[in-house]
């Protein structure tokens, strides 16, 4: 799972098709936030290709509840990341995001 969203990078170039994906996730308890690490890559060709993302973005959130039952209510148990690619796309920055 991932998401596909336009991104210009720090030097002005568009990548158009740009594959965003979850790298790594850390869940603070103390907190009750995740911390994850976004891989955005050219397209999703890139990645497949194994080049190095373009950037590696950081998202914060806060889980309303336990983790276990954001877990539960977002995708059935399935894991975290669909949860956070849904709140991902719910910012405005991934306003139009596509799940690839």
């Amino acid at each position: 799972m991932a998401l596909q969203k336009s991104y210009t990078d720090n030097t002005g170039v568009i990548h158009a098709n740009a594959y965003h994906n979850i790298s790594d996730i850390v869940y603070s308890k103390r907190d009750n936030e995740v911390f994850a690490n976004i891989n955005i890559y050219h397209n999703k060709q890139a990645r497949d290709d194994g080049y190095d993302p373009i950037i590696i973005a950081q998202y914060k959130t806060s889980i309303i509840g336990t983790v276990e039952d954001a877990v539960e209510a977002m995708d059935g148990g399935d894991g975290i990341r669909p949860y956070i690619y849904t709140r991902l796309k719910t910012l405005p920055e991934y306003d139009g995001a596509i799940d690839v």
